[in-house]
């Protein structure tokens, strides 16, 4: 909606949406091949375990008969596809015929994002300090004084280790405030300068994803026990474009041709840095799921360093006839030769 027109208008637009994703469909790949029944099982044993056959045969029979517990995978019964509601406001002043600057709000619900759950433990009747219970209890070896557990005590079938159920119920929120700076082609060069301020909180272990950390909920008995910020939260994000394509008007044709149809461009991006998780590497409440949560950290808990990055293009025209021009362009990614952190190891507590 145009709030005024002339020379130095002000536009107001806005926007809702509901979208509905797809299903995941290694969550039913996995549920009907880990069902339970040991037709697809996949195991894995050290020579001292229970189950482990001597090398080099393979490990024969039923799971039960060479004393292997298996795991089970399944979907919940009132699973439901999820979905995201989106809100968009922006207010747009003119400052120029060719400038502009624009205030934005974006806010975003995700809702039924898929949850994976142990649903095979019961609590032995002690918690941690966080108040997260446990699932057995921890013994002390007599001999080292090491810390000894054996997971999920008191099962709820004992026919199976554990049983990892998916649920609908993981929510997320995302909230954020976007400045733009736009300056259309004029003068023969034009430039954009974003920037964006975010929060992405969500209490969904991002099962879907590689070299997240843990991948299912942390506390089985309180799914809300893994809000905290998302993977993709990024506090500050900037980016800026500049184009020029200068024409320059001399009456050397030799040196106009020289000047002339070039083009230079640079895209510059800053932000914030990005969460990882901080685990440990104990089973922590026993519940037969590694990577825990430390007491007092909560998911998503590591933030690494701020990065920057300039790209470069230098492109040039060069004109064959009426019809036709060649254009030869060069590119050059990270001019600066700015490291980036890709990736977090050994981030679990011992």
């Amino acid at each position: 909606y145009s709030l005024n027109e002339g020379s130095r208008p002000t536009v107001v637009r806005g926007s809702a949406g509901l979208y509905y994703d797809t299903v995941y469909l290694v969550m039913y790949e996995n549920a009907i091949q880990g069902n339970g029944t040991g037709r697809y099982l996949n195991v894995t044993r050290t020579p001292s375990q229970t189950g482990a056959p001597d090398f080099p045969n393979t490990i024969n029979g039923s799971p039960s008969s060479r004393g292997i517990t298996q795991n089970a995978e399944v979907v919940s019964p009132d699973f439901k596809n999820m979905y995201a509601m989106h809100y968009q406001a922006q207010l747009e002043q003119a400052l120029t015929n060719d400038l502009s600057v624009t205030l934005g709000y974006i806010h975003s619900n995700g809702r039924m994002i898929p949850v994976y759950r142990q649903i095979n433990c019961r609590p032995v009747g002690t918690s941690l300090a966080d108040g997260r219970p446990r699932y057995s209890t921890v013994a002390s070896n007599a001999t080292s004084g090491a810390a000894t557990v054996t997971p999920c005590t008191n099962k709820v079938n004992p026919a199976f280790n554990n049983v990892i159920q998916v649920e609908s119920g993981g929510t997320s929120n995302y909230d954020a405030m976007q400045l733009q700076f736009n300056k259309r082609i004029s003068q023969g060069y034009q430039f954009s300068v974003n920037y964006t301020l975010s929060k992405a909180r969500d209490n969904a272990p991002e099962r879907n994803l590689q070299g997240v950390g843990a991948v299912t909920q942390s506390d089985p008995s309180n799914r809300e026990f893994d809000r905290g910020y998302g993977v993709a939260d990024q506090r500050h994000t900037l980016s800026a474009t500049f184009v020029a394509r200068p024409q320059f008007n001399i009456e050397s044709r030799s040196l106009a041709y020289l000047l002339n149809n070039n083009q230079l461009s640079f895209i510059a991006t800053a932000g914030s840095g990005e969460t990882f998780p901080i685990t440990t590497n104990f089973d922590l409440n026993a519940d037969g799921i590694l990577n825990d949560i430390p007491v007092g950290y909560e998911r998503n808990a590591g933030r690494s360093p701020a990065g920057v990055n300039v790209d470069f293009r230098y492109s040039r025209v060069i004109p064959l006839n009426e019809r036709f021009k060649l254009e030869v362009m060069a590119e050059a990614r990270n001019i600066f030769n700015i490291n980036s952190t890709a990736t977090f190891t050994n981030t679990a507590f011992t």
